[in-house]
């Protein structure tokens, strides 16, 4: 039974990338633990509990909506945050919270942890694109000064 990987999916890049990301996670879930609350944690973890009824329907149309509601016990701290990343990982993090039997602020420690690991993958990948940019767009300098016989696009890109 031979098992049968595309080359394309094994390259330096890839292999590199996924490397990282497993070394991170192992790491990250064996330091996992109560390493305490910053000073704004409580009150960022009521705002993401209570930013859903921003979208309420049935306060809007009773006539009982306050925009302040939404933003928890201090809405003066979080009005500057936007709601999309607290309404995408709340959900992630209860059901964290409740299988690893964790508290709120381990649950989100973790969830945290866990969105960092991908948009890590996302720079790297960022900085490779651009990199073979800037690699291509130097080769196609080269290029243009052969032809023209002129050396300055050559020495502007180094």
């Amino acid at each position: 039974m031979n098992i049968h990987i595309p080359s394309k999916f094994i390259n330096w890049p890839n292999i590199s990338i996924i490397t990282f990301l497993l070394i991170n996670l192992v790491f990250g879930f064996v330091t996992v633990g109560n390493r305490g609350l910053s000073w704004d944690e409580p009150l960022f973890y009521n705002y993401a509990d209570n930013i859903g009824y921003a979208y309420s329907i049935s306060a809007r149309l009773d006539g009982t909506f306050d925009l302040n509601k939404a933003y928890g016990i201090d809405p003066e701290e979080h009005m500057q945050y936007g709601p999309a990343y607290l309404l995408i990982s709340e959900p992630i993090t209860k059901v964290i919270e409740r299988i690893l039997t964790l508290d709120e602020a381990e649950a989100w420690h973790i969830t945290n942890f866990l969105t960092f690991l991908p948009s890590t993958s996302v720079l790297n990948g960022s900085f490779m694109f651009l990199n073979s940019l800037r690699v291509f767009s130097i080769l196609f300098c080269v290029s243009l000064s052969i032809r023209a016989n002129s050396k300055i696009c050559f020495i502007e890109f180094l």
